[in-house]
């Protein structure tokens, strides 16, 4: 006969329970070991090389720092900016609008006077003009040169001699053209080129 177990909670046998559990935390125990020890063999060894190349990354940035500071105290030599001031002025010149100034000459010059030769000069953005012109009579070339004045596209306009010819009055005209500028050639021609000082 087996004998009666008269307690409300029976006596359970957890042993092999708290076995599984204890080998389970010493091989969790043993991989945290293990996983600690080859962190610490790895970690000097790439902390190193990253270090080293930290080292050099600062090391370039310092020479590239130095390079731009070396640079920015660099200024150009005279013969350099005279030879940059021509080819600009050289550009401007092949930049200049013919058709546009004789337009507005056409526009501007009275009955009677013909232009025999235009002689522009590009300096600075500053177009300068050198005009040949013959008139009818005196008070002909003197109307030109009120109605180039009139004009805002013409400044600082003035006669530089007058002689009497068989066919009138000739004389060179000195003004300066100041052309319109239109908002398509704003955007994509840059007029002024920044100079270092």
């Amino acid at each position: 006969m087996k004998p009666v177990n008269l307690a409300t909670r029976p006596l359970r046998n957890q042993r092999p329970w708290i076995l599984l559990v204890v080998c389970a935390n010493l091989s969790l125990l043993v991989l945290t070991a293990i996983h600690f020890r080859t962190a610490l063999r790895l970690r000097p060894r790439e902390t190193a090389e990253a270090r080293l190349e930290l080292a050099r990354i600062d090391r370039r940035l310092a020479e590239i720092q130095a390079e731009s500071r070396a640079l920015d105290r660099r200024q150009p030599a005279e013969s350099t900016m005279g030879e940059w001031a021509i080819i600009r002025d050289l550009v401007d010149a092949r930049m200049f609008d013919w058709v546009d100034l004789f337009a507005r000459l056409g526009e501007s010059l009275p009955e009677g006077t013909r232009l025999l030769s235009i002689t522009p000069s590009v300096k600075r953005d500053v177009v300068s003009l050198s005009l040949e012109a013959v008139a009818r009579s005196p008070e002909t070339m003197f109307e030109t040169v009120r109605m180039l004045e009139a004009r805002s596209e013409f400044e600082d306009v003035y006669m530089a001699n007058a002689t009497a010819k068989d066919e009138g009055v000739a004389s060179r005209l000195e003004l300066v053209y100041r052309p319109p500028v239109s908002a398509d050639s704003a955007e994509t021609v840059p007029t002024e080129v920044e100079e270092r000082s």
